[in-house]
């Protein structure tokens, strides 16, 4: 058997691989899966995607944190001593003092500094080997309402510190949350490119299996006109060697289109793809930037968590310089509920005020400490102002390519129907016998790279489009 009839077997072989596969996709009863219903598909099975939803939302959630040190808090204390020192009285004092107390009451840290306590004290206090002359009863009961508060004077004076505190964790919690819906958009963005690689793939796949067709159609009736001495047999090799590349082109356009289809099938969490896709078509809309894309709010956010920790760093290395007061009422009894009921009487009260100070003694360090916490913030305002620079540049950079694609399109559709009125041209002539097949064989070869052009240059036009998905508005 000659070459050419080997290579015809193959051909047909492979038109008959392909005619199956069309009829198992027609049995299948594709249905059209459109852009939409694909990214909502991936939203939903794409574990990076919940990954990025769930994260975003414990983010905002969390960027309350800060807030935890100022909320009232309920606190208890309890304990028993035993002191059994040597007295200088132990008439008076006892041999064996044994004191036990509890505590029970809220605190409140503000925004502006202070600390406010208010707890009620109980303790039951025996003197073991007092002299009832000198202590009665050697047994007895204190209770006390107290009320506490301290102001920092200069570290965390007005709050500052505690401001920062709270600043920090909640605008690094915020840009997290931004960081992450960002990585969404993009994931959405890579779906939407695999969506409309593989339509492309798909219709390039389409066109060399149809320019394989003609190839051989043309081969055939070449043969045939070999067959009947009405060309030379030259014609004839450039019609088989056309087919075969022909052919070669088919299966790279078919192993591209399976190699989308793998793509497009793993950003849903899938193996297989049997629905129909949209066209690869230019709709015409150009995307409105957001008001404040999510990569510029992420890197503000994260420059007031700088400044915030820069703060806190400054403040820390101040002294701290606190004044505080104290007050309670008193009630003492040998029993437990009289010296509850006359701790609220006006008897007895007990206040006390005083300030308390620490203060570093090395002022060079603190000095050059506070300094380099001052120079992070201001490197974390700068690289918040790059960010959004470089977020205009690359917005206008991305309209940019999305104009010059719609320009090559328009173009790769003019060259495509001028190419196809010279092929339709071509094949009526040899018809008539005015030329050769040689020049149909190069008029179907142009014909086809337009079209695959065509349907790359409108590819291209719409992963400009997705590309530009997240820093478009949504």
């Amino acid at each position: 058997m000659n070459s050419s009839y080997k290579f015809a077997a193959v051909g047909r072989g492979y038109l008959s691989r392909a005619a199956l596969m069309v009829a198992f996709a027609a049995g299948a009863e594709a249905q059209t899966l459109s852009l939409q219903e694909y990214l909502r598909q991936v939203a939903t099975t794409h574990d990076g995607m919940k990954a990025a939803a769930a994260a975003e939302e414990g983010a905002r959630r969390r960027s309350s944190e800060g807030g935890i040190p100022l909320a009232p808090a309920l606190f208890v204390e309890g304990q028993r001593s035993l002191d059994a020192s040597p007295k200088d009285f132990p008439a008076a004092q006892g041999q064996r003092v044994e004191i036990g107390i509890v505590k029970a009451g809220v605190s409140k840290t503000t925004e502006f500094g202070a600390t406010a306590r208010v707890y009620y004290q109980f303790s039951r206090s025996d003197l073991n080997g007092a002299d009832p002359l000198f202590v009665n009863p050697v047994s007895f009961y204190r209770a006390s309402p107290v009320a506490e508060v301290s102001v920092d004077l200069w570290r965390n004076a007005l709050g500052r510190e505690t401001r920062a505190s709270v600043a920090a964790a909640r605008e690094g919690a915020l840009s997290r949350a931004f960081d992450e819906r960002l990585a969404r958009k993009r994931l959405l963005s890579d779906a939407e490119q695999a969506y409309w690689t593989l339509a492309a793939a798909r219709r390039a796949a389409a066109i060399a299996q149809e320019s394989l067709e003609r190839a051989e159609r043309l081969r055939d009736w070449v043969a045939d006109r070999v067959r009947r001495s009405l060309v030379d047999r030259a014609e004839l090799t450039e019609a088989e060697a056309a087919a075969r590349l022909r052919a070669l082109e088919a299966r790279q356009a078919d192993d591209d289109r399976r190699a989308a289809e793998r793509s497009f099938a793993s950003m849903r969490g899938g193996f297989e793809v049997h629905e129909d896709l949209a066209a690869v078509a230019d709709d015409g809309i150009f995307p409105k930037r957001a008001e404040k894309a999510d990569d510029v709010a992420s890197a503000e956010h994260g420059a007031e968590a700088a400044i915030g920790a820069a703060q806190l760093g400054v403040e820390g290395t101040r002294p701290k310089v606190e004044a505080y007061a104290s007050g309670a009422l008193n009630g003492r009894a040998p029993g437990a509920a009289p010296a509850v009921s006359d701790s609220f009487g006006p008897a007895g009260p007990g206040w006390a005020v005083g300030a308390r100070a620490s203060v570093p003694l090395d002022p060079a360090l603190l000095r050059g400490v506070g300094e380099g916490h001052r120079r992070e913030a201001d490197a974390a305002r700068l690289r918040a102002a790059r960010a959004a620079f470089d977020s205009d540049r690359t917005w206008l950079d991305l309209g940019e390519r999305l104009t010059d694609a719609r320009r090559r399109a328009e173009l790769a559709a003019e060259i495509e129907r001028a190419q196809k009125e010279r092929a339709d041209a071509e094949r009526e002539r040899q018809a008539q016998g005015r030329t050769t097949t040689y020049f149909v064989l190069q008029a179907e070869q142009d014909w086809s790279g337009a079209r695959r052009a065509r349907v790359e240059a409108d590819l291209q036009v719409r992963l400009a489009q997705a590309r530009m998905t997240p820093y478009a508005e949504q």
